[in-house]
């Protein structure tokens, strides 16, 4: 059995995720639906994407079996620091209609025109 994290988008929290932890749960997996700091009911004014990579990066550390990571929209940037910070218990990385980035790329440069003026 392996753990699943799961990390939703901006504006987003574990809560997203109910069915489908409820759905690997029933299966055996350990899951773990993440609200990143400032993004559920608690504010974090200086939470930053390097804030939310050090929290999951925590939480695959703190693991015992294989670690998937799971990422929805920017939650995409997280799975792809947390696997470069903590990369050996990690065995897949799932992008849900997420940003996926390679080296030097950050949310303002792969996201839309539309989504900056919201950020």
């Amino acid at each position: 059995m392996a753990t699943y994290i799961l990390i939703a988008g901006g504006w987003q929290g574990g809560w997203v995720y109910d069915k489908v932890a409820d759905l690997l749960a029933s299966h055996g997996h350990k899951v773990l639906p993440v609200t990143l700091s400032g993004l559920g009911d608690a504010p974090a004014p200086t939470a930053n994407l390097e804030t939310h990579i050090g929290e999951v990066a925590d939480l695959v550390k703190a693991q015992r079996d294989d670690v998937v990571l799971v990422g929805q929209s920017y939650g995409g940037m997280i799975v792809s620091g947390a696997a470069d910070a903590e990369p050996s218990p990690i065995k897949a990385l799932f992008y849900v209609d997420a940003y996926v980035p390679a080296s030097g790329d950050s949310v303002w440069s792969l996201t839309t025109p539309r989504f900056r003026d919201m950020f």
